[in-house]
């Protein structure tokens, strides 16, 4: 999930394009990701998970797992389904990753970080439902009113088409005067410094309420009860996806700072909801 804030790119909910986007070129050297190596096997990469509260916990980008490994597993992920997600077929499983790699590396983004954040968001899925009590949608989970969205079509027809304007929502994000303004993975990548743990803090928050402390998020009132406007643990799991501490689709552990639960359940889109 991503909350609003200030953006610079544009959906254009009729032709699926985001406007501002730089023109997509489809150039990059993939790889192969349909097949997972030896060493990138479960068995092998896996690691005891950590808890990363803070920013300067973040782990070296020496110590993370390489795109080869992290793109073979969310593809076994993508075709194999989870949580009684719709699995995607291995054309849109494969049009996903190899639009991530491509967008990612126009953006001058680690695609390694990008696919972590969409299988952290829908574990890949072009057809993940709407999360945050409808509010959030497509690989990324965005907040956008006629965002890019492949639920009501028959399983298995997403276009291409979609998928991309699915990454560049996700990356780009969009500005408008009738919908909330929503950055994208790259404007906070660009506010924040180039700063990874502080990007994703941003990302899945709308903002970095305690620089110090990754697990702070915003806790407001709502209809007399107490939400959270994001996911503590969001960080330190994605931290976990690029040194091999969680795997694909999986991604459910406790890593608090002040060593508190994870108890109040998301906002989602407002008091509306």
């Amino acid at each position: 999930m991503t909350t609003a804030g200030t953006g610079t790119y544009a959906p254009n909910t009729a032709t699926g394009t985001v406007t501002g986007a730089p023109a997509f070129t489809g150039t990059g050297a993939v790889g192969d990701f349909t097949t997972i190596p030896s060493s990138c096997a479960s068995s092998v990469i896996s690691k005891t998970t950590q808890c990363f509260a803070e920013a300067t916990d973040w782990p070296d980008v020496s110590t993370w797992l390489s795109w080869e490994c992290l793109s073979s597993q969310a593809y076994a992920q993508m075709l194999s389904g989870w949580n009684e997600k719709k699995p995607n077929t291995p054309q849109e499983a494969a049009d996903v990753i190899n639009l991530l790699y491509t967008t990612s590396q126009q953006a001058d983004l680690d695609p390694r970080v990008v696919l972590s954040v969409v299988m952290q968001e829908s574990v890949g899925f072009v057809q993940p439902g709407h999360g945050d009590n409808g509010a959030s949608s497509g690989l990324f989970q965005v907040q956008l009113q006629g965002a890019t969205s492949c639920d009501a079509l028959p399983h298995g027809q997403c276009p291409t088409s979609s998928i991309l304007a699915m990454v560049q929502e996700g990356l780009y994000g969009h500005t408008g005067t009738s919908n909330p303004q929503t950055p994208g993975l790259l404007a906070h990548y660009q506010q924040e410094q180039s700063s990874w743990p502080l990007t994703l803090r941003a990302f899945n928050t709308g903002s970095v309420p305690d620089r110090n402390n990754l697990t702070q998020i915003t806790l407001t009132g709502c209809n007399g009860k107490k939400y959270f406007a994001g996911t503590q643990t969001y960080v330190s799991q994605m931290a976990n996806r690029m040194v091999g501490g969680l795997i694909a689709g999986t991604h459910q552990f406790t890593c608090m700072l002040d060593g508190t639960a994870d108890d109040y359940p998301s906002l989602g889109n407002g008091c509306n909801a």
